[in-house]
């Protein structure tokens, strides 16, 4: 096991869906991986790092788009958040999708994108559809 990943509060469900616990991250289709925030999470600096470690045992360091369904009701801490936005401009992000469901997790995404200065070009969709069929039009 990679040693990034020793000692993580995560489950692996099968070899391509991960459990940690704020999340389910696993391949929508082939070159896009999906996070499904739980309802209710609350994603610590530690939760974060966990995620981070579940996206990179499942892309095993290749690029990918990233689809954040996000329409749940959760939290996250400005520790996160700041690691979160640091970590990923490491990866090779294709793009990134964020699901949302209404008018406040949508500014809240718009302002996480403005503050962070995220490295992948990011859109927040309301329609699950319309975000799948961007993601499958950033080249890869």
């Amino acid at each position: 096991m990679n040693d990034r990943l020793k000692g993580a509060s995560f489950k692996q469900k099968e070899t391509t869906k991960i459990q940690t616990k704020t999340a389910e991250i696993y391949w929508e289709e082939s070159n896009i991986l999906r996070m499904n925030i739980m309802e209710g999470a609350d994603i610590d600096l530690n939760e974060s790092k966990n995620n981070l470690n579940a996206f990179d045992a499942i892309s095993q360091g290749n690029s990918y788009s990233l689809m954040l369904d996000a329409r749940t009701n959760w939290n996250t801490s400005k520790e996160a958040r700041e690691y979160t936005a640091k970590e990923e401009s490491k990866r090779d992000i294709i793009g990134r999708a964020i699901l949302v469901k209404s008018l406040s997790s949508r500014l809240f995404a718009h302002f996480y994108i403005k503050f962070n200065h995220l490295h992948s070009t990011t859109r927040i969709f309301n329609n699950e559809e319309k975000a799948i069929a961007w993601l499958r039009s950033r080249k890869h």
